[in-house]
């Protein structure tokens, strides 16, 4: 149906939808801030601590001159075990301090409203979608209700043509009818 009906309609206006239903579920039904809050920093840190040294690794032999690559394995390699451990802790302390201040300034560093409209316009299957599944059981009625009223307005607009045919009835009830059932 291309433009025309809900499967034309939604992703075309996934954009503004997509908006209006973060801003609703942002203001009514979630707290940003209060679910960020709620995640402890200790276990965040516990939970990220292990792929920090990889990371390292991987940053190092990216960022590093092609004559220096070997410097970045190298100089986690010679430390010794107690510099090792104090690494490990000033890195628990970094992650356990980037998420308090994530905490703290969420809605600066977070944008939820722009990352959710970005994948929805982005992959438009995700919206139609979450529309078939919430729809699933009033999409039915919609169709059988648009053919009942369809063909109950449609008799109207008839028998009205019958009894006054002019050749405007049809178009002015096709506009009464599509306003009606708007």
């Amino acid at each position: 149906l291309g433009l025309i009906g809900w499967q034309g309609i939604v992703p075309a206006k996934a954009k503004v939808m997509t908006m209006r239903m973060t801003r609703m579920m942002t203001t009514e039904l979630i707290d940003v801030n209060e679910v960020f809050s709620r995640i402890n920093p200790n276990k965040m840190s516990h939970l990220l601590s292990p792929k920090i040294g990889q990371i390292a690794i991987e940053l190092s032999n990216e960022t590093l001159p092609k004559g220096l690559k070997w410097l970045g394995p190298s100089i986690f390699e010679s430390l010794k075990a107690d510099q090792i451990e104090e690494i490990k802790q000033l890195q628990h302390r970094m992650i356990k301090n980037i998420t308090i201040d994530l905490q703290k300034n969420v809605d600066k560093i977070f944008d939820l409203e722009g990352l959710v409209v970005e994948e929805m316009v982005a992959d438009k299957k995700i919206l139609i979608d979450l529309f078939q599944k919430c729809g699933k059981k009033e999409f039915p009625f919609l169709v059988n209700s648009g053919l009942s009223f369809g063909f109950l307005l449609g008799f109207i607009q008839m028998v009205i043509y019958i009894f006054y045919d002019k050749k405007w009835t049809i178009p002015v009830g096709g506009m009464i009818v599509g306003i009606a059932t708007n």
